[in-house]
């Protein structure tokens, strides 16, 4: 098919604009590589040890001669998870409670988890995708890339429409370079686009009945 024909010119750009989109989706899900892996880890720990503080206090309170009693009771939170008991009526309802042990755990035997969760994530086998430091970079070249074949598409079928040749747009097209929109500047004019300047046209499918409709320019 000659490469002058706009179907076929726009057919090539779709198939580009689809593999843009599978590395970008790759680049922002793709799971982490290891050294990331363990530092987000090991900032899950910092953040469950820090909200195991209330342990440090109860601790502290126990080497006192003599421990906090009364209103406080503060040596009796130490390594302590409770649950919750309402009254309903003549027989007791114990309700579900959701008991956090990580902090407690984190703040007591952080050092040892974090080592075993580390030793895990070094034998666990698994394709990573690019590092965090590297994957802003990444995006915005593809995001890049992905504008620019968008953009040429469009351009193509705007051109075709001007010579009465209809091409739909894709039903995810980025609306921003459907409108010629500039993040910089204005809306494109739409002598600027390849629009005609004539008579708007409407057809339509009678099967289809209004759904089936496009516009075109002649």
């Amino acid at each position: 098919m000659s490469t002058n024909n706009p179907i076929a010119q726009v057919d090539a750009l779709r198939t580009d604009i689809d593999r843009v989109r599978e590395e970008l989706q790759w680049v922002n899900d793709s799971p982490l590589p290891k050294d990331d892996w363990k530092a987000s880890v090991t900032r899950w720990f910092e953040g469950m040890s820090a909200a195991g503080g209330n342990q440090t206090t109860a601790l502290r309170d126990l080497r006192k001669p003599k421990p906090s009693s009364g209103g406080g009771f503060v040596k009796d939170t130490f390594l302590a998870a409770n649950s919750t008991v309402h009254q309903k009526g003549a027989a007791p309802d114990v309700l579900p409670v959701n008991v956090r042990l990580a902090p407690m755990l984190c703040w007591l035997l952080g050092d040892q988890l974090e080592q075993r969760l580390h030793a895990m994530i070094d034998a666990d086998e698994y394709v990573p995708g690019p590092t965090l430091a590297d994957r802003p970079k990444l995006q915005k070249a593809l995001l890049g890339e992905l504008r620019e074949l968008e953009t040429r598409e469009e351009a193509i079928i705007t051109a075709a429409e001007g010579e009465s040749v209809f091409i739909g747009r894709r039903a995810d097209a980025d609306p921003a370079v459907v409108l010629g929109y500039d993040p910089e500047g204005d809306f494109l004019l739409p002598e600027t686009r390849g629009w005609s300047s004539g008579p708007r046209v409407v057809a339509r499918d009678p099967a289809l009945g209004s759904s089936g409709s496009f516009e075109g320019s002649i």
